[in-house]
């Protein structure tokens, strides 16, 4: 943590940007050496200059005891640990996940970008599909950073136009495991997603959740894009939507902000790229997909992470 003379530590928000809080050093209670204290809030009842958190310490990689104030201000315990560039609750006294990401100043010298998101294996030889938001004007890109391995990677295809890009690490080709069929999408169908969201906050572990196909079209009726209930957080971006006989139906893309509702009311609202546009864009570089087999059975979430989670890499890039 960069401390300053004049107390002031940085300014942080919420993963779902409800809350920008200002850290501050204080000597006010001898238990918390640090108090966050709201800037703005899209929570109502909560008025700038409010204390919304307490921190005993915030020393990079260490462990402290602090409180954090609920939507009806109540305070309650929370353990705390300090990373880069994210202070994050080892015991959150709600039912979501707590943390709180630095948005100012953000500290350099990580290592692994100044963005992330999710890629997939689609060949063995070494290729991956991501998002081309994702890598759009970067200048480096790298694969699969989480266990230790680092792949540079270089863009052999982008399609701005769909937001889906193919890499291709450079190098020695990483041994991915099996590499899944696509498939088409239907209205109803059951779906698993991999990604690495918010790396920085929850760690480098891929992480899988479930859903269901809401409809077959985006925003405005997007053909490109079906409509899923699975949760995407930042970092989700890129990642392989798979059906329940363990093929990709799609790309994890974007989530429905909530500027979309003047009451922020929207929920749960996330798109996906459609299989066939993948299709289309691997077979530009010769490559031919698998189809999935007529007698495939179905799979829960447990079993496709089970044989395809190998195949999923966060993708660490700089700009």
């Amino acid at each position: 943590m960069d401390d300053r003379d004049d107390g002031f530590v940085g300014i942080w928000t919420d993963p779902d940007g409800e809350y920008t809080l200002g850290l501050i050093k204080s000597t006010a209670d001898p238990r918390y050496a640090y108090l966050a204290m709201v800037l703005e809030s899209e929570r109502a009842g909560w008025e700038p200059g409010e204390i919304k958190a307490k921190f005993s310490s915030l020393n990079v990689g260490e462990v402290s005891v602090g409180r954090w104030k609920m939507s009806n201000h109540l305070e309650e315990g929370v353990t705390w640990r300090t990373r880069r560039n994210a202070i994050v609750a080892l015991n959150s006294p709600g039912s979501e996940p707590l943390a709180l990401i630095k948005v100012y100043p953000r500290e350099k010298g990580s290592g692994k970008g100044d963005s992330s998101g999710t890629a997939w294996a689609i060949s063995s030889k070494g290729l991956f599909i991501t998002n081309y938001h994702v890598i759009k004007n970067a200048k480096t890109i790298h694969i699969g950073f989480n266990k230790g391995k680092n792949y540079p990677a270089q863009v052999v295809l982008a399609d701005p136009s769909t937001d889906l890009a193919l890499l291709r690490v450079r190098g020695s080709t990483p041994d991915c495991g099996p590499i899944p069929a696509l498939s088409s999408a239907k209205t109803g169908q059951s779906i698993t997603v991999i990604g690495f969201p918010l790396t920085a906050t929850l760690g480098e572990e891929p992480r899988v959740v479930t859903g269901v196909i809401n409809a077959l079209q985006g925003v405005q009726s997007d053909a490109s894009r079906a409509q899923i209930s699975a949760p995407l957080q930042p970092g989700n971006s890129g990642g392989p939507v798979f059906n329940e006989k363990g093929a990709v139906v799609g790309v994890a893309v974007a989530k429905l902000r909530d500027i979309a509702s003047p009451d922020r009311d929207v929920e749960n609202v996330n798109f996906m790229v459609k299989a066939s546009y993948i299709r289309a864009l691997v077979e530009q570089a010769g490559i031919r997909p698998k189809h999935m087999p007529k007698n495939a059975k179905d799979q829960n979430a447990e079993a496709v992470f089970e044989r395809y989670g190998q195949i999923v890499q966060p993708v660490s890039v700089s700009r």
